[in-house]
């Protein structure tokens, strides 16, 4: 017991890397050396996770606004990378955080444009049909 999950490590991180803070993973070896199977599928699995979503993380900065509810934003150079910690259960959904940016383009990391438009109220983007990945979504949205 007492081990995270992939799914756990990476909504953490994602919460973490929002909120301008580090990592810090403890995994402890057997007097062996070896890294218990469940610590080294949870590496794999994040490590994954990574090679489709690591530009979302990787030397990113906080955006104005951490979170919105489910989501978690990072930002880098004129990007904004929504990151969906669950996949969003209804066909579109609206970020209100970025209301009043001018938006060029949305990326599914993984996957590549995703439709969106924009009102007063927001930024609403449609769901697609199938997930890049397991575990959090990384939308890129390019500004402009």
């Amino acid at each position: 017991g007492g081990y995270m999950t992939a799914n756990n490590l990476i909504d953490y991180l994602a919460d973490v890397v929002s909120k301008n803070g580090n990592l810090l993973i403890n995994i402890g070896p057997r007097a062996d050396g070896t890294i218990p199977e469940v610590m080294q599928n949870v590496l794999r699995e994040t490590g994954a996770w990574l090679k489709v979503n690591g530009e979302a993380i990787y030397a990113s900065r906080p955006f104005t606004t951490y979170k919105e509810g489910d989501f978690r934003f990072t930002r880098k150079g004129n990007s904004v990378y929504a990151i969906a910690l669950e996949w969003p259960e209804d066909p579109t959904f609206t970020l209100t955080t970025l209301a009043g940016q001018k938006v060029q383009s949305v990326d599914l990391l993984g996957l590549g444009p995703v439709k969106f438009t924009q009102s007063p109220k927001g930024l609403t983007v449609t769901v697609p049909a199938r997930r890049p990945c397991k575990f959090a979504y990384a939308f890129k949205i390019t500004l402009g």
